[in-house]
């Protein structure tokens, strides 16, 4: 007798199907692979919409954003000596978390570090992450002379990750389309996260990212080639503690009122059983 074919369901962020929309071959065997799934769920709209470009049908499509886990990802105190310790101490901290990869921006940061120093000299980058572009990375930096200004922290176990999110003062990620090779970024959950700890975000405006970001609310958008508009965006929060703390704080109340697993599964659950979840 004939194996029954078994349902599947598919979660979509953007990037992997992409990246092989120009090769006619897997073109064809993903496209398979997502018009046959029962069910998609896709991280953003952005995605929703490049899936149904891609050739699957809108009917089988439900958006669910990324949820962040509210019981871990919060405000909390700093342990003594916390910021001496990391080498942090006395400095204003702008944060970036995510792979080391060519989109998230990291080399448009280092171009608009200069003009943000030279108003706020006391500024340091922290650069939390592992990826193919690291070697790169570091060269830019001693190219910009920016030893001083700039951390390398590498992968953080979590409990120092939202230590690092409480003690930053923006959390930065200007991510940028990539067309050679399907680069995109899907949503960027690491923006929640950072609300979630009652700081303020600035992110690319492309890709997912605009719907991580109420702009003007939790955060600021900005042209991610643009080292100019990325400088103008921090100092303008820099020199206003005032309106980032209340973007931190409009960040904060987002994330937990639309933004918890709890949530997140139900809405799951109804879409993928037709039953509200009791």
């Amino acid at each position: 007798s004939r194996i029954k074919p078994l349902d599947y369901v598919i979660f979509a962020y953007g990037y992997e199907f992409e990246k092989v929309k120009n090769n006619a071959w897997t073109r064809r065997l993903y496209l398979n692979i997502y018009r046959r799934a029962k069910e998609i769920i896709c991280c953003s709209d952005l995605v929703r919409e490049r899936l149904v470009a891609f050739g699957v049908s809108d009917k089988k499509i439900e958006v669910l954003y990324p949820a962040v886990d509210l019981d871990r990802y919060k405000p909390v105190s700093l342990p003594e000596n916390y910021l001496t310790r990391a080498g942090l101490a006395g400095r204003r901290i702008l944060l970036t978390v995510g792979r080391l990869v060519q989109r998230k921006g990291h080399d448009r940061v280092f171009l608009a570090l200069p003009e943000i120093v030279k108003r706020f000299p006391d500024v340091i980058y922290c650069v939390v992450g592992i990826g193919q572009y690291e070697n790169a990375l570091k060269e830019k930096v001693k190219q910009l002379k920016l030893e001083s200004y700039v951390r390398f922290m590498g992968k953080l176990e979590e409990r120092e990750l939202i230590y690092l999110y409480n003690a930053c003062e923006i959390f930065i990620m200007p991510s940028r389309e990539i067309a050679e090779g399907g680069h995109i970024e899907g949503f960027g959950i690491v923006f929640l996260e950072a609300n979630a700890c009652k700081k303020p975000v600035i992110g690319g405006r492309s890709g997912g990212v605009k719907e991580a970001i109420r702009e003007g609310e939790t955060g600021l958008l900005v042209d991610p080639e643009s080292p100019r508009d990325i400088a103008d965006k921090v100092i303008s929060l820099l020199k206003d503690p005032a309106k980032a703390g209340q973007m931190g704080q409009q960040g904060y109340d987002w994330v937990r009122k639309s933004f918890s697993w709890e949530g997140y599964v139900k809405a799951a659950y109804q879409f993928l059983t037709g039953k509200e979840m009791v």
